[in-house]
């Protein structure tokens, strides 16, 4: 498992059940053994989250870089309360209020943004390229309400409510049949994706438009104005 940076660890984390079963929902009993100095109180919800991949920049193949680490996908699971709290243990015991995806001993607890607003579109303020690092959902294609990432942030010039087009130079039946595909094909459109959050490297997008399938890898453009 990737090593989490100090300034994201988790306050929490599920070290017991009060259930006989390795997933847990709705109305389950978790102990959730808390960081010492992490103000805790019956009462207080927080939300039960996973950390998956590490997410990387891409890099071309013929480059000596090695590629940035851009961030970590944390996957919702969903929101515990706290019903009594031991300061001398740390250890809280918590009910599950809400379930979104299943729950297992060992997931974290803590306070972290769970929802995106989507501002209104904004102009670019800089021309950029830049590449789909990953997606929210662990799928191969994606398309139109699918939220991903790219590889451009706040300190490139992007903005929260920017739209990047994405773009793909293919000729797909070639590519079916294992034909050669020339290098020098134009860039064609194939969707639109709103910038829901842009942090310093990278940015939460929202993927508006989609006229193919959307692949992690796939070419977005951001023009100064628009």
């Amino acid at each position: 498992e990737d090593e989490i940076p100090e300034e994201q660890r988790p306050p929490g984390r599920i070290v017991a059940s009060w259930e006989d079963m390795m997933m847990l929902a709705f109305p389950d009993l978790l102990y959730v053994r808390f960081e010492e100095d992490f103000p805790i109180q019956a009462g207080q919800q927080h939300t039960i989250y996973r950390l998956r991949e590490t997410v990387y920049d891409i890099v071309e193949e013929d480059s000596d870089e090695e590629p940035r680490r851009l961030g970590r996908i944390v996957e919702i699971l969903g929101t515990g309360s706290v019903l009594s709290y031991d300061p001398e243990a740390h250890l809280a015991r918590v009910r599950v209020v809400e379930a979104i995806n299943p729950i297992e001993r060992g997931d974290l607890v803590g306070p972290i943004q769970r929802n995106f607003i989507v501002s209104e579109p904004r102009a670019a303020e800089a021309d950029l390229d830049g590449r789909i690092v990953a997606a929210l959902r662990p799928r191969i294609n994606h398309g139109q309400g699918f939220v991903v990432f790219v590889n451009r942030g706040y300190e490139d010039g992007v903005r929260d409510g920017n739209r990047f087009q994405i773009i793909r130079a293919n000729d797909h039946y070639l590519e079916s049949v294992d034909e050669e595909v020339p290098e020098d094909l134009p860039f064609e459109w194939i969707g639109e994706c709103q910038v829901l959050e842009a942090r310093e490297l990278a940015s939460t997008c929202l993927v508006t438009a989609s006229t193919r399938e959307i692949l992690v890898g796939e070419r977005v453009t951001l023009s100064r104005g628009q």
